[in-house]
C-alpha cells in the first residue's frame, strides 16, 4: 500500500488532476492544495473545454500555481499522475517550450522561490482525482473552494493515510 509522501514541514503540496468526458470530450480540472501535513487549504475546479488529456493536465497545473500565487508560499511541491506533463515541466528550457500552456507555467514558475514538479502514481492523487468529475461552474469559470467537498472527504484520507486498494484491483485488500 501506498500512501501521499508529504513535501517537507516549511513546503505546501499541490495535487492536480484532470478529466476528459468520454461523451462530450469537454475536458475538467481540479486540485488540491494541502500543508505538509496532508491536511486541506483549498481546492479548485474549472471547465477548460476541448482539449486533450495532456493539455488539460498543464491548463490544472497553470491554474493551481495562479491559485497558489493568492497565498504567501514560498517553497511549492507540484504532483501530478500525467508523467508526459511532468516531464515537460521538468525539462530546463519551459519557457522556449513550443507549446503555449508550458511557456505559461514556465513564467509563472519564477515568481516562486522554490518549486518542485512531481510525478506520483494516480492511486496517490485521488483526491485531486475526484475534483475534476465533480458538477463543474458554468461557463468556464473558476471555481476555489475553501472547505473540502464532502464526496473528496475519503480520498483526501486515502491519499494521506494510504489507500485500501492496489493498482491492480479496485476491490479492498
Amino acid at each position: 500500500m501506498s500512501k501521499v509522501e508529504p513535501p517537507a514541514p516549511d513546503w505546501v503540496c499541490l495535487n492536480v488532476d484532470a478529466s476528459i468526458s468520454p461523451i462530450t470530450g469537454i475536458g475538467s480540472i481540479g486540485g488540491v492544495l494541502r500543508d505538509a501535513a496532508g491536511a486541506w487549504i483549498c481546492g479548485y475546479q474549472k471547465c477548460v473545454g476541448k482539449v486533450s488529456i495532456l493539455q488539460a493536465e498543464l491548463w490544472s497545473v497553470l491554474v493551481g500555481l495562479q491559485v497558489v500565487r493568492t497565498f504567501d508560499f514560498a517553497r511549492l511541491q507540484v504532483q501530478s499522475d500525467n508523467s508526459h506533463a511532468i516531464k515537460l515541466l521538468l525539462d530546463s528550457s519551459t519557457i522556449g517550450n513550443s507549446m503555449p500552456l508550458v511557456r505559461a507555467i514556465g513564467l509563472l514558475r519564477q515568481e516562486f522561490w522554490q518549486i518542485d514538479f512531481r510525478w506520483i502514481p494516480r492511486e496517490k492523487n485521488m483526491v485531486a482525482d475526484c475534483l475534476p468529475k465533480l458538477p463543474t461552474p458554468p461557463q468556464f469559470r473558476l471555481s476555489v473552494i475553501s472547505d473540502i467537498p464532502e464526496a473528496a472527504v475519503p480520498f483526501l484520507d486515502r491519499d494521506r493515510d494510504g489507500p485500501p486498494y492496489s493498482r491492480r484491483g479496485r476491490g479492498v485488500l
